[in-house]
């Protein structure tokens, strides 16, 4: 897991997503809790409309309830689209990320056998 998703991780967090560690997780997919925000890493040195995106993050909302699991991963996209200047990791190394963009409005996956709903969001990072 990169520093630059556990530091969005405290980045949500400070913004009262959810809590880093109960829920808020990094790198996989956990059965519990059912109402969780799941970060993963993909690939970074994306070409993006002619620029080089330094990381791409995904992160998902899950939720028993659709409403809340819609409202949580249009509140975290509109945290990050489009922002210059996005500080992240409010705890230790604070890095200034030259600008934040979410490729689309947040997708909805679907439910999964335990009927929760799952919302993704992909960010991309650009280093000043």
């Amino acid at each position: 897991m990169s520093q630059l998703a556990i530091d969005m991780g405290k980045f949500l967090a400070f913004k009262s997503q959810g809590i880093v560690g109960t829920d808020i997780f990094y790198g996989e997919f956990i059965p519990d809790p059912d109402n969780v925000i799941i970060i993963l890493d993909q690939a970074g040195k994306t070409n993006l409309e002619s620029s080089v995106a330094d990381s791409l993050l995904i992160i998902f909302v899950r939720n028993v309830s659709y409403n809340t699991s819609y409202n949580k991963a249009f509140s975290i996209q509109s945290l990050i689209h489009k922002k210059e200047n996005l500080f992240v990791g409010v705890s230790g190394v604070i890095r200034n990320i030259g600008f934040s963009y979410t490729r689309r409005l947040p997708l909805y996956e679907g439910e999964d056998l335990r009927r929760r709903h799952l919302w993704s969001v992909e960010c991309f990072l650009f280093n000043k």
